[in-house]
C-alpha cells in the first residue's frame, strides 16, 4: 500500500483523491507525470484489487482506476463491488488489449465507465482527470451541440491572400510530431486520435484540438486550401489514400501568445494546412487498415468465432499469469458429430449453418469473458 503526493504540504482533505487498484507502477507513473503542477490531486495506490477496495470506506475518492490484467475473469465482480461501495465514484478499467474481453460485463452492466488499452496516452488521463491547458477553460466542441467559446474573437483568421511560406523550424516539429504518431498505428485510431491532439495543440499554441473521425456539417463550404469554419472554429480536412478520414477542429489561440504563434504561421500557409490533414488523415487510415487486417488475422471470417492464431496468443498470456498467481485456467476441446455427414448430404451452405448456429449457441451459453474458437473444420475450443 502506497499514497503519492503532489506537494507534501497539502492536506488530504482538500484534496481530490484518486484510488489505483492492482496497479504494477504504470499508471501511477502516468498520473504523477500529468499531476505535475496540480497540488489539488493525491493518489492511492493498492496492489492488491480485491483487498484495496476498503480504502472507499476510509475516505472520499475522486476517481478509480483497476488494472483489469490482475483482476481477469474476477474483473466483472470487483467492478460490482466498487459500485456498491462507492457508487459515485468513476471507474475506469485498463490493461493490455487481451484483457479487454474480461472487462465486457462490467462495461454492459455500467459498473465501470470505460476500458483505457494500455498504453494509455497522457491526453486521455487529463481528459478523465478534467485538466486542460494553462488560460484556457474552454472544451472542444461537440459534434451534436454547441459549446460557447469565451475566447471565439481571439481565434485567428485565415487569409488566403498571405504568401506561402512556412519556417523550417515548424516544419521540422510537424514532421517530428508525426513520426512520433507513426510508431503508434499498431495500437489503433483512437490512440492516435488523442496523442495527436496533445502533439498538436503544444505545436499549434492552441487550447485544444478535437480530432473527429467522421465527416461533420460546417457552416461552410470546403474550399480548397482544405479548412473550413465549423461552429466558430477552424477545421481541417482529413484524407487518406482513399479519401476523407474526419476532421480536425482547432480550439483557440492561447491568450499568454504575444508573438506569433505557429498556428498563425500554419494558417496563412494553405500547402501546409492541406499536408497536415493529408499526415494526420493517412495515419488514421493506416491505423483503421491495420485494425481491420488484425480482424481478419484473429477472428474466423465464417463464424465470427476467434480463430486458432488468437486462441493460442491468448492462451500464452493467461497460462503465463497463472503460473505466476498459481490459479487455474480450463480449455475445452470438443468437434461436432457426424459433421461430414451433413455436408456430403445437406451440402457445404448447411454444413456452414450448423458450424454458425453451434458457435451462437456456445457464446450464448458462456460468459462474455470466455474465449470461444473454432480451431478447425468442426473443431471448437472454449478457453474459460
Amino acid at each position: 500500500m502506497s499514497t503519492l503526493k503532489n506537494n507534501s504540504s497539502s492536506t488530504a482533505s482538500a484534496q481530490r483523491g484518486i484510488l489505483l487498484l492492482g496497479d504494477d507502477g504504470r499508471m501511477a507513473g502516468i498520473l504523477k507525470s500529468v499531476l505535475k503542477g496540480h497540488d489539488d490531486y493525491y493518489i492511492h495506490s493498492e496492489p492488491h484489487a480485491l483487498h484495496g477496495i476498503i480504502q472507499l470506506y476510509r475516505k472520499p475518492y475522486h476517481l478509480t482506476f483497476l488494472n483489469a490484467e490482475q483482476t481477469d475473469q474476477k474483473t466483472h465482480q470487483a467492478a460490482a463491488a466498487i459500485k456498491q461501495v462507492a457508487p459515485e465514484v468513476p471507474l475506469f478499467l485498463y490493461g493490455q488489449a487481451y484483457a479487454e474481453i474480461f472487462s465486457q460485463p462490467a462495461l454492459q452492466c455500467k459498473d465501470a465507465q470505460d476500458f483505457l488499452t494500455w498504453p494509455v496516452p497522457h491526453s486521455q488521463v487529463k481528459q478523465l482527470l478534467g485538466i486542460l491547458p494553462e488560460n484556457s477553460p474552454v472544451q472542444p466542441p461537440s459534434p451534436t451541440e454547441e459549446t460557447p467559446d469565451p475566447y471565439r474573437s481571439q481565434t485567428l483568421s485565415l487569409d488566403s491572400q498571405d504568401p506561402d511560406t512556412l519556417h523550417h523550424s515548424v516544419r521540422s516539429q510537424l514532421l517530428h510530431s508525426i513520426h512520433q504518431l507513426a510508431q503508434l498505428i499498431p495500437h489503433g485510431r483512437s490512440i492516435i486520435a488523442l496523442h495527436a491532439e496533445e502533439l498538436l495543440s503544444e505545436l499549434f499554441q492552441v487550447a485544444w484540438v478535437k480530432i473527429c473521425p467522421v465527416c461533420l456539417s460546417h457552416d461552410n463550404n470546403a474550399q480548397d486550401n482544405g479548412y473550413y469554419q465549423y461552429k466558430g472554429h477552424h477545421a481541417i480536412g482529413l484524407t487518406g489514400p482513399d479519401g476523407p478520414m474526419g476532421h480536425m477542429i482547432l480550439g483557440p489561440r492561447l491568450r499568454d501568445q504575444s508573438d506569433a504563434s505557429t498556428l498563425e504561421i500554419l494558417k496563412k500557409n494553405r500547402t501546409s494546412i492541406y499536408q497536415t490533414g493529408s499526415m494526420i488523415g493517412t495515419l488514421l487510415y493506416l491505423a483503421q487498415r491495420d485494425e481491420h487486417l488484425r480482424h481478419l488475422a484473429t477472428v474466423d471470417e465464417l463464424t465470427s468465432a476467434y480463430n486458432r492464431r488468437y486462441l493460442e496468443y491468448f492462451m500464452r498470456q493467461v497460462i503465463k499469469k497463472s503460473e505466476h498467481e498459481h490459479t487455474e485456467v480450463t480449455l475445452l476441446l470438443f468437434d461436432i458429430d457426424n459433421f461430414k455427414h451433413y455436408n456430403d448430404t445437406y451440402g457445404h451452405a448447411a454444413g456452414d449453418d450448423i458450424l454458425r448456429q453451434a458457435t451462437i449457441l456456445i457464446k450464448r451459453c458462456c460468459r462474455e469473458h470466455d474465449v470461444v474458437a473454432r480451431i478447425g473444420g468442426d473443431e471448437f475450443a472454449v478457453l474459460f
